[in-house]
């Protein structure tokens, strides 16, 4: 199949001032993403752990002699002061799974069928828009398994994340870059 006369390159104008503008809305989306994980979950594997497992510390419920339970928040302060994050439900991860499935997968789609029109060989094609799935199936899932199977995944969250961040960033440069050399005037081009 002649898919080289599809290349961004003979695209007209129209086309690549389409194209341009979803790459830089897209930045600003990603950028907000970025934001959005680093204030909410944080960027460390030790903030994925906390976000996901809960806290290192534990509350201690003690059984007063009238046979009630109770527990003390005071004992937890340390000087550290550590807030006591509490492990997420299921129901809470399937919304955030969900909405990050959906979300995550329709924004690499669009960046995907983008790329396909570059001028990189087809084995680096099949690579760069086969990758960003991966790690968006890997990035959740593995929140799961930090949730249900321990602590220690939270290293393969971080690692699914920053595999899509440089899925993300090798995509657009491609693309970008065929833009870019595309925008000189071809002599059979109408105005």
């Amino acid at each position: 199949m002649e898919l080289n006369k599809w290349q961004i390159k003979n695209w007209p104008k129209s086309f690549r001032v389409l194209a341009i503008g979803y790459l830089l809305s897209l930045s600003l989306a990603y950028a907000y993403a970025l934001l959005n994980i680093a204030l909410v979950v944080g960027l460390t594997p030790k903030d994925i752990m906390v976000h996901y497992y809960g806290s290192d510390q534990k509350i201690e419920v003690t059984t007063a002699p009238s046979g009630e339970e109770s527990f003390s928040f005071d004992e937890l302060e340390d000087e550290t002061k550590q807030k006591i994050i509490v492990q997420p439900s299921l129901k809470s991860l399937v919304a955030e799974g969900h909405f990050h499935l959906f979300g995550m997968t329709s924004f690499f789609f669009g960046l995907c069928l983008l790329a396909l029109f570059t001028s990189v060989n087809e084995k680096l094609k099949c690579w760069m828009v086969g990758l960003p799935f991966f790690a968006v199936v890997v990035d959740n899932l593995s929140f799961l398994a930090t949730r249900f199977l321990g602590p220690k995944f939270a290293y393969l969250t971080a690692s699914a994340g920053a595999l899509m961040f440089a899925s993300f960033s090798i995509l657009w440069i491609v693309i970008f870059r065929d833009l870019i050399q595309a925008w000189k005037p071809m002599p059979t081009e109408e105005r």
